[in-house]
């Protein structure tokens, strides 16, 4: 008898039951099996067999690929808790001497009911950091935009080396003036006293820019003073002393202010509790981005014996569904058999009953035995 391709088509979990349905037929038909076959002698049945077989051991095969993915996340997890622990412990513990060297200096600036008012005024930051330098850079531009003229012609036009000079001359009694500022505010400080040695440093640098502002302004007025041929509101003799009057007074005025800046800006004290608040806030971020990852790790729950036996208990369930699967199948191809056979052969016959899909599942004791070295380690 001729047989259709759709016949010879493989046998998979899916057709199954129409294949057996056919086979049986088509054997029933040629009077197969005999009624001297042995068992395990009908092709279908142990295709069949093999197939559901195979599809029981890729399921415990996903089983325990399930299992290990979740040994290597119980790993992980226990591996990163530690680590962002350890990191949380270390960043809280900074964090918390941040926080006391915040407190001591706030203390310090606010100072004790008792103190000299002028003790806590030492201490005390009055202008911002914003304000004292935007001030600063304007009167630095100031000073060198009235002292450069007369040194660019003083040490050669046209020359890249007068202007490095003009500049550095310009900036040369704000930046003292700063100096000066602060040893100022630094001397109202009592808890703090100074050396005699610095105080006569500051004096003398402080003498030495009062001449150098005097000098820069005679210079000034004495290049200038040949350029006022139009002015008339000082007559030509007094000419030369106004210039003179007003150059440095500009320059002193320049000066006088830088010294108040510094005055106002100099706090050790509000610096270092600026700086202290700065690193609490930088801690506290750093605090925030490890409890994250942290609490998100802790979230995950580690592989346990529990999960093992679920997944166990599921994999026997599918594993008997592929059983009673199976035994339907079969059950199909024995009874298109024996309705298409024209001899009589028992429904009972060693040859058309299936295999037992027999699968070991008892494979897992070493998971078991996994999570339990996992929990020695994470301990």
């Amino acid at each position: 008898m001729k047989v259709s391709w759709f016949d010879e088509k493989l046998v998979t979990i899916q057709n199954v039951n129409r294949m057996a349905r056919r086979r049986g037929k088509r054997d029933g038909k040629a009077e197969k099996p005999a009624a001297t076959s042995g068992k395990n002698s009908v092709p279908f049945l142990s295709q069949a067999y093999a197939h559901f077989s195979a599809e029981a051991e890729k399921r415990v095969a996903a089983t325990r690929k399930g299992l290990n993915e979740r040994i290597y996340e119980t790993l992980e997890r226990d591996e990163q808790v530690v680590l962002l622990e350890s990191q949380l412990k270390k960043v809280s513990q900074t964090l918390l001497e941040e926080e006391i060297r915040v407190k001591h200096f706030k203390s310090e600036l606010d100072g004790y009911k008792e103190e000299n008012a002028m003790g806590r005024f030492a201490r005390t930051r009055l202008i911002p950091d914003v304000l004292y330098w935007l001030v600063m850079a304007v009167l630095v531009s100031g000073e060198i935009l009235v002292t450069a003229p007369a040194l660019i012609q003083l040490f050669g036009e046209g020359k890249w080396q007068s202007w490095v000079i003009a500049v550095a001359i310009g900036f040369l009694p704000v930046a003292g003036a700063h100096l000066i500022g602060t040893f100022l505010k630094s001397r109202l400080d009592r808890q703090r006293p100074q050396e005699n040695w610095v105080k006569t440093i500051y004096i003398a640098v402080f003498i030495l820019l009062i001449i150098a502002i005097c000098v820069l302004g005679i210079l000034r007025a004495g290049i200038t003073q040949g350029e006022l041929q139009d002015f008339t509101i000082i007559s030509r003799e007094n000419r030369s002393q106004f210039l003179i009057l007003f150059f440095i007074s500009i320059q002193l005025g320049f000066f006088t202010v830088a010294i108040g800046l510094g005055f106002l800006h100099h706090s050790p004290a509000a610096e270092a509790l600026k700086e202290a608040r700065k690193e609490v806030k930088r801690l506290k971020s750093e605090e925030l981005s490890i409890r994250g990852p942290l609490l998100k790790y802790k979230s995950k729950a580690g592989l346990t014996s529990d999960e093992i036996d679920a997944r166990v208990r599921s994999l026997k369930s599918e594993i008997d569904i592929l059983s009673k699967e199976h035994e339907i199948a079969a059950s199909i191809y024995r009874e298109a058999n024996v309705h298409a056979r024209r001899d009589e052969i028992d429904g009972a016959h060693p040859a058309l009953q299936a295999n037992n899909l027999d699968i070991n599942i008892d494979r897992f004791q070493d998971i078991y035995s996994s999570i339990k070295s996992v929990r020695v380690q994470s301990t």
